[in-house]
Parts: structure tokens; C-alpha cells; sequence
């Protein structure tokens, strides 16, 4: 009989790993939140409350280049989650909540907010998913049909 000796390490998850998985489970529930509000349904509030909750206060903005940034540290490696969540808590607090869209192109998906007259936007951006879309449209129309 053969007995072979086996070691079993235990890999805890380093901080990083566990940044990510929390990021990741922030990006689900902000699609979540984006398509509640383009139904026009209720967001849970719930899992952003409770991630704000921990937050320190937002910082002032420093000039970066040509625009402006949060004066972050670099001391918590969370930091990068924060303007994430300044930037959503700013968009649900305000009217353009109510505007926000879903790009209806095939294989898009994104969101964005629509400033069209009569919120009629169909794309996040005319001139890539748009383009794309009309040109598809287009190809359709002039295609051969095959008989059987």
C-alpha cells in the first residue's frame, strides 16, 4: 500500500481580492438600480446605504490636467469605490433618475441619461450603437431573400 502525504495550504483572500469581489457585487446592484429606475420601479436602497454608511466624508477636488478629481489619499485601497458612489447617490437624488435610458442596440446595453426633448433616445451613443444599428437595418433591407 502507497501512502502519500498531502499538505493542504489555507489561501486567505488578500484585501485586493476581497476590493473586487465588492466591487463586483457593486456593479451588479448599480445595474440592478438602472434597470428599476428605466421600468420605473423602486431601487433598493438597501445595499448602497449600508456601503455609504461606511464611507468618511467626500473629500474637496484638486485640478487634475483639465478637469477636476477627489482629493484621495491613497491610503484605503476602498478609495476607488468611493467616487462610484458619490456619482450614483448624485444621480438617484436627482431629476435625471427619472431619465435615464438603456441602449436598445444589439449587444449594448449601457445606460445613460436622456436629454432628448421628448425622451425618445434609442442609443447610448448615435454615432457608434446608432451607426451600427441603422447600417444593420439597412443590410437587412437589402439582402436577398432565400426561397425554400
Amino acid at each position: 500500500m502507497l501512502a502519500i502525504k498531502c499538505t493542504v495550504t489555507i489561501i486567505f483572500p488578500t484585501a485586493a481580492e476581497a476590493i473586487m469581489r465588492e466591487a463586483r457585487a457593486l456593479r451588479g446592484e448599480i445595474r440592478e438600480a438602472a434597470e428599476a429606475l428605466c421600468r420605473g420601479k423602486s431601487v433598493r436602497l438597501a445595499p448602497f446605504n449600508r456601503l455609504l454608511a461606511a464611507l468618511p466624508a467626500q473629500p474637496g477636488l484638486v485640478r487634475d490636467g483639465a478637469g477636476y478629481v477627489h482629493d484621495l489619499r491613497g491610503a484605503d485601497p476602498e478609495e476607488p469605490l468611493w467616487p462610484v458612489l458619490w456619482s450614483l447617490t448624485a444621480l438617484l437624488s436627482s431629476k435625471d433618475a427619472a431619465r435615464l435610458g438603456c441602449c436598445q442596440a444589439q449587444g449594448c446595453g449601457w445606460f445613460f441619461v436622456d436629454e432628448s426633448p421628448n425622451h425618445s433616445r434609442a442609443w447610448c451613443s448615435s454615432e457608434v450603437c446608432g451607426n451600427r444599428e441603422r447600417a444593420r437595418r439597412a443590410y437587412s433591407k437589402r439582402r436577398p431573400v432565400r426561397s425554400p
